[in-house]
């Protein structure tokens, strides 16, 4: 069965990105759960910071104002790091390569 890639597809390749994201902002969590000291927030700074952190880190923007404490936090944010840049450079760009403009 071949499947024809449409512009449909290409947003769904979009949000899994986005959804990447989401769900280290939940690993981040579940860090702080457990290690209240794992990544280092500035005062004042709620722990919502952490789906800001995600997405920084996914995009590999990285401030600077947040950054990881422990071994398993630093592991977790280079794993999310190599994501951010592999799925894009492969994923994105094989959905967008393979895309036909359907013809009228």
């Amino acid at each position: 069965m071949k499947k024809e890639v449409n512009l449909d597809v290409i947003r769904g390749g979009i949000c899994i990105y986005l959804l990447l994201g989401i769900l280290w902002f939940f690993f981040y969590q579940v860090i702080m759960f457990f290690d209240s000291n794992a990544l280092s927030i500035p005062e004042g700074v709620s722990h919502s910071s952490l789906f800001y952190f995600s997405f920084t880190t996914l995009t590999t923007l990285g401030y600077g104002d947040i950054t990881p404490n422990n071994a398993f936090a630093m592991i977790l944010t280079n794993a999310e790091a190599l994501v951010g840049q592999i799925y894009p450079a492969v994923v994105i760009a094989k959905l967008v390569s393979l895309y036909n403009v359907e013809s009228k």
